[in-house]
């Protein structure tokens, strides 16, 4: 998860943005900028002439990008479908499309949403010129920007105003926000949490919104989508923001004219986030909450869906739908792959279980051989070593003065250490002298049992009488005489 995200707001008037970081609790603004695009130039000239100046002002480096693209350059339209699978509608969404839209569908790039609750099968779809959209693109790749997603201008924040709007205590679902700009105002409907309807209305003229401007815009939209809406759509409360939001009387205002709540947005004070000093000096919400918010859904949002052109077809198209194949894929490889490693454990295991059998039947052996009196054997080494201290204990006093049978074999127990693999078969003790028998893995392991031994106090020299290595068990066969200090 990226650590810093950029939120880049592009519309006509001007970009905004914030640069916001991630916090476990809390995220905080480190950086913010507004500025204005020239209006007597083309798009594109003006957002890279903008974006060199932003650039100067903010280290937008390492970081993600989350961008909008303006909402004028937009066409939005509500579509029926009769099944809900994304893989389906991207099918035919765009067949649906066409007959509306005032550009060829092939030449679109195009996103969806749905709308939820009683309209679980009609989609909010909008849909922008390629070309544009490319060149739009192109645009900030050349200062380094390579947005993760791109929203229309406004979606993120109208989606976000749920927590400003849950604040107000109205006990109402239904709010509205319209984007007030120079050259034009967006008017975003929404219900229960979602986006129900995007108008964008352009204007021409140059002098700011008047009250009664926008009041005739709003009843406008909700006269047209309450046509569309069983049981008609009046908005509990409004919210308002934008470039040109200049006049402070403006909520009050439209609240006279509308009989209804008007609120500024101020997504800062409802959303955990924190201003830095540095970001407080220029903050201003009416021209920062949208790029506040393109950065904040950059970080995600739980449970609500934000429009993406850069799918090509579907906002944030399920994860499952779109790699589906590739998870199947990687999933039975997975599966084949513990198969085989568990299939490999097995048989090293049995492998082992029957060497150990081997060697237990060595032991078996030499203790048979060695002590043929005894018919019931249930552990050969504790009842050899039971045995030898029976014969220790029945020798005379006086007879010798070499150390025991017993000592001798816990000293050559104690000489060598458990990691050499070693199995004695014979041990012979004559006067002075011990003779041992036995086989290990290397002749190297030979050497290092001859040096363990020479330095144990009962013995003073050490000799390798023979060692040779097995041509069918390819295991090391030595014998060793050990002379008594």
């Amino acid at each position: 998860m990226a650590k810093k995200v950029l939120g880049l707001d592009v519309s006509s008037d001007g970009i905004g943005a914030v640069l916001l970081k991630r916090g476990v609790k809390t995220h905080a603004i480190e950086a913010c900028a507004h500025i204005a695009l020239a209006q007597n130039a083309p798009f594109e000239e003006s957002l890279a002439a903008a974006l060199e100046k932003l650039c100067a002002q903010m280290d937008i480096g390492d970081v993600i990008c989350s961008a909008s693209f303006p909402a004028e350059r937009i066409s939005y339209r509500h579509v029926e479908v009769p099944f809900r699978a994304a893989r389906k509608i991207r099918q035919v969404l765009p067949f649906e499309l066409e007959p509306g839209l005032p550009f060829p569908v092939e030449d679109t790039v195009w996103a969806y949403q749905g709308l939820g609750g009683t309209r679980q099968n009609t989609l909010l779809a909008a849909a922008a010129v390629k070309a544009e959209f490319d060149a739009y693109l192109a645009c900030l790749k050349h200062f380094g920007l390579d947005p993760a997603s791109v929203s229309p201008a406004g979606y993120a924040l109208a989606l976000l105003t749920d927590e400003q709007a849950k604040k107000q205590e109205t006990g109402d679902d239904r709010w509205m926000l319209i984007d007030i700009g120079r050259q034009a105002a967006t008017v975003f409907l929404l219900a229960g949490g979602l986006i129900q309807a995007v108008r964008p209305v352009a204007r021409k003229s140059a002098h700011p919104w008047s009250a009664a401007e926008v009041a005739a815009t709003i009843r406008r939209t909700l006269h047209a989508f309450s046509e569309r809406v069983p049981g008609g759509y009046t908005p509990g409360q409004i919210f308002i923001t934008g470039y040109d939001l200049l006049d402070v009387n403006l909520e009050s205002e439209l609240a006279g004219l509308l009989s209804l709540p008007v609120k500024r947005t101020d997504l800062s004070g409802s959303l955990p986030v924190s201003l830095d000093e540095r970001a407080l000096e220029n903050w201003r919400a009416h021209r920062m909450d949208k790029a506040l918010a393109l950065a904040y859904a950059g970080f995600g949002l739980s449970g609500r869906q934000l429009l993406d052109f850069r799918e090509g077809s579907a906002p944030r198209i399920r994860f499952w739908s779109q790699y589906r194949r590739q998870l199947v894929t990687a999933g039975v490889l997975a599966l084949l792959v513990v198969v085989l490693m568990g299939a490999d454990l097995l048989s090293q295991t049995h492998v082992l279980e029957r060497r150990l059998e081997m060697l237990n039947a060595r032991i078996t052996e030499v203790f048979r051989s060695t002590f043929p009196e005894v018919k019931n054997i249930v552990d050969p080494l504790q009842q050899m070593r039971v045995k030898l201290r029976e014969i220790d204990q029945r020798m005379p006093e006086g007879i010798s003065t070499r150390p025991s049978a017993l000592a001798i074999l816990d000293d050559i127990s104690r000489s060598i250490p458990n990691s050499i693999d070693v199995v004695f078969s014979r041990l012979v003790i004559t006067g002075d002298n011990v003779q041992i028998s036995a086989e290990t893995d290397t002749f190297n392991a030979v050497d290092e049992i001859k040096n363990r031994l020479t330095q144990s106090e009962l013995f003073g020299k050490v000799d390798i009488t023979s060692a040779n290595m097995d041509k069918t068990s390819r295991r090391v066969r030595f014998k060793l005489k050990l002379h008594l200090a």
